[in-house]
């Protein structure tokens, strides 16, 4: 039973990942900021400046 709940979290959770990486970029392109100010935002950000492209 164990194996199958952590299957099932750890599927939640790369759900929750690809969700998040695509609304994040949305939440910060609809406060218009630029990559620099997302840079200041969140430092550790996954989103390359090419993707971004704000």
């Amino acid at each position: 039973m164990a194996i199958f709940q952590k299957s099932v979290l750890i599927k939640y959770l790369r759900e929750k990942d690809t969700t998040d990486n695509k609304i994040v970029p949305m939440v910060y392109k609809l406060y218009d900021l630029t990559y620099d100010e997302v840079l200041i935002v969140d430092p550790e950000t996954k989103i390359r400046r090419e993707v971004y492209g704000g």
